[in-house]
């Protein structure tokens, strides 16, 4: 294997082939993800630009919703919370509202008004980034963890009052490569880990980020 790595050398796109062919290798074999997470670093490139640039120095809401509604359920806070925590370390001069502000609003509204621009105008947030979240399930089969869930992200221009920004991604899975064993974590542990990579790969749209971590974040699971 380090002879496969060594050779690795280059233009960026010689590199990227490379790590693609160590993953395929990697993939079949017992216990290589963690290997493969410390490979990655090997392949230096330029970062992968943000998909949506416009939440830098705003003052942005950020929630989620499931089939309990918008923060109805501890899928749902979770997810928003380990969102705003990723994307204020990343956006720094972003002003990020707080989960108690999104909760007042949300306890004082009028029943049934789930609009994304009105929670905008309720917290004067300049954006509402929501991430919507359906069908997650997190087991395959009675033995192994792997999440799956149907999620859109979203952004709205409160001021406009409009969707400015969407992204779908149909079946997300995580672990891609492989589960973890039922007898090596509990559903509500699998369940924190499931929302954290959730969160962070929604987060890197908003971001420069490094093209390593899209290959590297199914290896976590392992020491979760």
């Amino acid at each position: 294997m380090s002879t496969a790595v060594q050779s690795c050398s280059g233009s960026n796109l010689k590199r990227l082939t490379c790590l693609l062919f160590l993953v395929a290798g990697l993939a079949s074999t017992t216990g290589c993800a963690q290997y493969l997470a410390n490979i990655i670093g090997v392949f230096n490139g330029p970062p992968v630009p943000a998909e949506f640039k416009g939440l830098e120095g705003k003052r942005v809401a950020v929630v989620a919703s499931t089939e309990s509604g918008i923060c109805g359920d501890e899928t749902s806070i979770r997810l928003a919370g380990n969102m705003r925590g990723i994307l204020t370390k990343h956006l720094p001069k972003s002003t990020f509202v707080s989960q108690e502000d999104v909760d007042q609003w949300l306890n004082h509204r009028t029943p049934g008004d789930n609009n994304l621009n009105s929670i905008g105008k309720g917290v004067q947030a300049d954006y509402v980034v929501s991430a919507d979240v359906k069908g997650l399930r997190l087991k395959d089969g009675q033995t192994l963890y792997q999440g799956k869930s149907d999620i859109i992200c979203t952004v709205t221009d409160v001021k406009a009052g409009k969707t400015v920004f969407t992204k779908n991604l149909p079946q997300y899975t995580y672990p891609v490569m492989a589960g973890q064993s039922a007898t090596e974590t509990t559903e509500d542990n699998f369940r924190r880990a499931y929302l954290m990579v959730v969160a962070d790969k929604l987060s890197r749209l908003f971001y420069a980020h490094e093209i390593g971590q899209d290959f590297a974040i199914d290896s976590t699971i392992l020491n979760y």
